[in-house]
């Protein structure tokens, strides 16, 4: 999670003995429906975290509280590749013990499953262009950090990607974040150790950079402009001190997203 993150949440029940095998009792409902209110109430301390339900099954327009059989059904028989990249940083957070591992090892099966290379890289790369495309804001010298060219969503989807092909018979692929995959996935490329270096050094520069943007601009948004930087600088928000950065000023930014975009353009030679 970061600053002025959404909480991502699935609520997954699992009937009881005696108890049909694809129905919800109302109370179970009522209570998840309380919950997401309480945890998205604004308080005096600050707001509190708007709750995105839409990756269950068939999204808004499904039951908010899903079965296991109904779960596990639906991701592995209708599931977009989307919703398995997804399902990779999936992780069980409150509930039943016992139904929350289970849950765990049938994400894991379906996540690191043998798939064809070519397919998945083709549907990754037609969505990650339509990603840029359709949500990146980046016009009048402006970028978007995580979601335009060059940005965060290059190394996520590079590593998920890999995750989703290689997965299947190495085990050290299957992290659930980005900052845990992107070593071993780089290192899977043949690239040069000082290039896998500088990589996962610029990986970790855009999310500081993507954080310490949020808490300047108290905005959920990664649309970055020269002015804005120069501001951050001014505030003592940029550079990081505890780290080495890979960006200082603005032609670093650029030139460091021309790197990423090259580095992705090995899965996906024709993304533009």
């Amino acid at each position: 999670m970061g600053f002025l993150s959404d909480l991502d949440l699935v609520f997954v029940y699992d009937p009881g003995p005696g108890e049909p095998s694809e129905t919800i009792p109302e109370e179970c409902i009522r209570l998840i429906q309380r919950l997401i209110r309480m945890l998205s109430t604004p308080l005096q301390e600050g707001p509190g975290y708007p709750v995105d339900a839409r990756l269950r099954p068939t999204g808004n327009y499904g039951p908010l509280v899903v079965t296991r059989k109904s779960w596990l059904d639906y991701y592995t028989r209708q599931a977009d590749l989307w919703e398995i990249q997804a399902l990779i940083r999936m992780s069980c957070v409150a509930g039943h013990q016992g139904l929350g591992e289970a849950i765990e090892r049938d994400a894991r099966a379906i996540c690191f499953q043998e798939r064809d290379p070519r397919t998945v890289w083709e549907r990754l790369c037609h969505l990650r262009q339509r990603m840029q495309r359709e949500r990146a804001d980046e016009r009048e010298g402006a970028i978007d950090v995580k979601l335009g060219e060059g940005g965060l969503t290059d190394f996520e989807f590079l590593v998920q990607g890999t995750q989703m092909t290689e997965g299947f018979r190495d085990h050290g692929l299957r992290g659930r974040s980005v900052r845990e995959g992107i070593e071993p996935v780089l290192a899977r490329l043949d690239l040069p150790p000082a290039t896998v270096r500088e990589q996962v050094s610029v990986f970790r520069s855009l999310r500081a950079l993507e954080h310490r943007l949020r808490l300047h601009t108290g905005q959920p948004s990664s649309r970055l402009q020269p002015w804005i930087l120069d501001e951050m600088k001014a505030a003592g928000l940029w550079p990081p001190s505890s780290e080495e950065s890979r960006i200082l000023d603005w032609q670093d930014l650029l030139v460091v997203r021309r790197r990423v975009r090259a580095l992705f353009r090995s899965r996906c030679p024709d993304i533009r």
